[in-house]
């Protein structure tokens, strides 16, 4: 299969993946919790980010890309299977667990998707690609909020989330030339080795900058509009979700 298509097919599933997965999550934590809790899970959502980046070092360490992509495809689905275990059994925290949990490992998925397309295309045919690419994702990201939204009235929306894990699994039975760059991933021994030169970067300065100004909006917005989505479908997990579906 051609390398762009091989990636478009990934970034669709795994695009998909985490808009249900995002969607769920915050559905079946407001419908739980109440949108009083989020100050304290925007705080630890933050944190989740940073650990999720520490840990996508040791996970891929020792091995290809492909199998990078497949370590990390299985934790994030394992981690929806296990929230809709615990939600099954409502066991207590299972709604801060599936928040924080879905946070993690989306981060790790979200970083090696780069890693993925960068070694699978070389300089020249990833400038030409990647805008189609992220293209893609968002589409396939619309297109996994729509199935949300059709599916969630039916299945529930705890059931959505084997969805998501499906979609994700689906992602890395893609195949996909090996690059002949491709090797065992070789990160340094310590996440924050090389930090330095990054923050003298200009480039990582704009990237910062536009990140803060990017999180406080969503921050903002997931915020303000889950109280008012809790009070006006009396916090009912199921409805929330096929909204948030339609918002994506």
């Amino acid at each position: 299969m051609r390398p762009l298509r091989s990636l478009a097919l990934v970034g669709g599933c795994v695009f998909a993946a985490t808009a249900i997965g995002e969607d769920v999550s915050e559905s079946i934590f407001v419908a739980r919790e109440g949108s009083t809790e989020l100050p304290a899970m925007f705080t630890a959502r933050a944190v989740a980010d940073l650990l999720g980046a520490a840990l996508y070092v040791p996970l891929v360490r020792g091995v290809g890309v492909r199998g990078g992509w497949r370590r990390i495809v299985a934790a994030y689905a394992l981690t929806l299977v296990l929230a809709r275990a615990y939600l099954f059994f409502d066991l207590p925290g299972a709604s801060y667990g599936l928040y924080l949990g879905h946070e993690l490992t989306g981060t790790m998925l979200t970083i090696h998707w780069g890693i993925l397309t960068l070694d699978v295309l070389d300089v020249g045919e990833a400038r030409r690609s990647l805008p189609i690419l992220y293209t893609i994702g968002r589409v396939g990201a619309l297109l996994g909020g729509l199935a949300l939204t059709a599916l969630a009235p039916s299945i529930g929306a705890a059931h959505a989330m084997l969805l998501a894990a499906a979609l994700a699994l689906a992602s890395a039975a893609v195949p996909w030339r090996d690059s002949h760059q491709s090797r065992a991933l070789e990160q340094p021994k310590w996440p924050w080795q090389g930090w330095r030169r990054g923050l003298g970067s200009s480039l990582v300065a704009a990237i910062a900058v536009s990140t803060a100004c990017m999180v406080l909006l969503r921050y903002g917005r997931q915020y303000l509009a889950p109280d008012g989505l809790g009070q006006h479908f009396s916090r009912d997990a199921t409805a929330i979700a096929g909204f948030l579906g339609r918002y994506t």
